[in-house]
């Protein structure tokens, strides 16, 4: 194979040879026009790879000599290799004497100073490189300037621009089940819209039950029936479990009470005997426990209600144990009943509401009505100063003073400081008594109330 790629060697030999004769001698032979025809074959190239440790162990290149069939200048993998050959580099020698140290370096130095006017339309920095001599930091006249570079700040951009948000209804085009139309709207921008919409209503269901035929639930049960708008109705069909298997009977029991002996309680007790069937019974015993101390007697107090508890009038009942916080009850007298009519056909009570820890109304009178004989609304009042008279402004000693009922509005005063205790009014046909008070000393000023004079 060696002698062939040789043979080709010359044949290129000759080939150049024949050309050089042929451009200073004159015409070709037909003999050498033929060995020019026979260099068409397929040419040859060399390729150059790294070797492999196990070939070249300190590393080194293969020479691979190779048929370039498809004349692309590369080694392919179905291309044949003519010849390889192997350069290896030599085996590493001894290291070699230390070289004498070398003269001191020059530092870097750096300049930095802001940008000169023109260099930097924003502002910047210039920043100069050179070559520190004599390594202290400043650039002096003898040193030699490596490179000068402006840094410019960039340009300012120009501020943005604000926009709207506006919230409208959406229409009913937009949203059939309503919704909200959102606007945004910037300076030389069209508006951006975004339109959400409700969602549609959810059909709405009816649930009805029936009792389980027996091919359903053999054991029963029930059928639901689930209807939704718009689509057919589904069924679920929940059955009784089958019934468990019948248990076995219980054991029968029955209680027996002793009085307990003195060995089981010295202070009396009970003895309880449980009997199950044939079983032994189980016994309890029941002891009184031992007799404590006699306690301590509690202490009652009682004091007349304020009008503010009872307004009409009461008593305060406190109770305190010995040991224990005191107990207080208030205790309060019932209201006023109607007035009462008696054998005779008169009425007879007090006027205003009772004062309490007194034995006095707040109008200071009482009242007696004398129907007339003749029957209807006609008739006679009579009213007598709770003191007795000693300070009515009524007639004669017994201190009653009388009113025909024909006449409507009057007061009850007193002429002991000119007081007025009362102003009443008289309804002929509601047969009623309304009044007043008016006095404010035993605080019932403003309070109204009504006496019915019908029998």
């Amino acid at each position: 194979m060696n002698s062939r790629n040789l043979k080709i060697t010359g044949s290129i030999f000759c080939l150049i040879l024949i050309l050089f004769s042929y451009q200073h001698c004159g015409k070709i032979t037909e003999k050498e026009i033929q060995g020019i025809s026979a260099l068409t074959a397929p040419p040859t190239n060399v390729a150059i790879e790294p070797a492999t440790v196990d070939l070249c162990a300190d590393g080194g290149v293969s020479l691979k000599t190779y048929i370039d069939t498809n004349i692309n200048g590369k080694l392919d993998e179905k291309e044949a290799v003519v010849s390889t050959q192997n350069i290896c580099n030599g085996a590493k020698g001894a290291t070699g004497p230390s070289g004498s140290t070398g003269a001191d370096g020059k530092g870097a130095g750096i300049l930095v100073s802001p940008a000169v006017a023109g260099a930097c339309s924003s502002g910047g920095i210039n920043v100069i490189t050179f070559v520190d001599t004599n390594n202290n930091g400043i650039l002096d006249t003898s040193e030699m300037t490596t490179s000068t570079s402006s840094i410019c700040n960039g340009v300012a951009g120009t501020d943005g621009k604000s926009s709207e948000l506006t919230v409208t209804k959406a229409t009913t085009a937009q949203c059939s089940n309503g919704g909200v139309v959102y606007t945004s709207t910037s300076a030389g921008a069209d508006p951006d819209t975004n339109i959400i919409c409700n969602g549609a209503d959810g059909s709405s269901s009816v649930i009805s039950s029936q009792v389980a035929n027996i091919s359903q639930c053999p054991t029963g049960g029930t059928v639901l029936e689930i209807k939704n708008d718009g689509s057919d109705p589904a069924y679920s069909v929940i059955c009784n479990g089958v019934a468990g298997e019948k248990g076995s009977a219980g054991t029968s029991s029955y209680i027996t009470t002793s009085v307990a002996n003195p060995y089981q309680c010295k202070n009396g007790g009970v003895v309880i005997s449980t009997w199950i069937d044939a079983l032994n019974p189980k016994t309890d015993v029941l002891c009184n426990g031992e007799k404590g101390e006699t306690g301590a007697s509690p202490v009652i107090a009682t004091e007349n209600a304020t009008s503010f508890q009872c307004p009409t009038g009461g008593v305060i009942v406190t109770t305190t144990n010995p040991g224990a916080k005191s107990v207080m009850n208030v205790v309060c007298n019932g209201a006023v009943g109607e007035a009462g009519t008696n054998g005779n056909g008169y009425i007879t009570g007090v006027v205003g509401p009772l004062i309490p820890k007194t034995n006095l109304s707040a109008c200071h009178h009482d009242f007696m009505y004398f129907p007339s004989t003749s029957g209807g609304s006609t008739g006679w009042l009579t009213f007598r100063h709770q003191k007795n008279g000693s300070e009515d402004q009524g007639i004669g000693t017994t201190g009653f003073n009388v009113w025909n009922v024909d006449i409507s509005n009057f007061a009850l005063a007193s002429e002991a400081g000119n007081v007025t205790y009362c102003n009443l009014t008289y309804d002929p046909k509601a047969m009623t008594l309304n009044y007043t008070v008016v006095d404010k000393t035993d605080g019932f000023a403003g309070k109204t109330g009504t006496i019915t004079l019908k029998q």
